[in-house]
């Protein structure tokens, strides 16, 4: 399997963490990013925001051999030079912290309202650290792409359902298996 440069993945991992969101979001799903390059998923690298930062780092050797499940999509509606500069923009953000305080916001939000508002998320926009989710969405804005939702709402399987429901724009390139 190939992928493209900002071509995005999601996986569904197992560890307490990963449970805790899929629970509290009501999704599938507990994580996401983009690629950084095109290439067999074996040689790609992805960018995403975990508890360390907004890494780049090899895919393959990150993800394989583990528990977690990965699902990959790819835009339709978007040309060579937009797929760069998505992936430019996500570059550029390698070494940003990752936004903590964003995962109690989305745990005030699941709590009070079930995912059907973002009240706390909106009220606690406080610095440019966001969440994985957060900053996909923030990459695909630069270039004029959005997923119906506020950079600092969404949460990986809001960008899932997106892609999911929108055939039209995103192709499904992997199912969510193990690598």
């Amino acid at each position: 399997m190939y992928v493209q440069e900002s071509d995005i993945f999601f996986t569904k991992g197992n560890g307490w963490i990963s449970r805790w969101i899929q629970y509290w979001s009501g999704g599938e799903v507990n994580h996401t990013g983009i690629f950084s390059n095109k290439a067999p998923i074996e040689e790609a690298f992805s960018i995403e925001a975990l508890w360390n930062g907004v890494v780049e780092q090899r895919f393959y050797d990150y993800y394989r051999d583990t528990e977690t499940s990965v699902e990959v999509w790819r835009p339709k509606n978007i040309t060579h030079l937009d797929r760069i500069n998505i992936a430019l923009k996500a570059y550029a953000d390698v070494g940003e912290a990752y936004g903590y305080f964003d995962l109690y916001t989305q745990l005030l939000d699941a709590v009070f309202f079930r995912g059907k508002w973002y009240l706390f998320r909106r009220l606690g926009k406080i610095g440019p650290s966001s969440i994985c989710s957060s900053y996909v969405l923030q990459w695909y804005k630069t270039q004029g792409f959005y997923f119906g939702l506020d950079t600092h709402e969404g949460q990986p399987d809001d960008i899932r359902k997106f892609c999911q429901s929108n055939p039209d724009k995103y192709e499904l390139i992997f199912p969510l298996a193990n690598i």
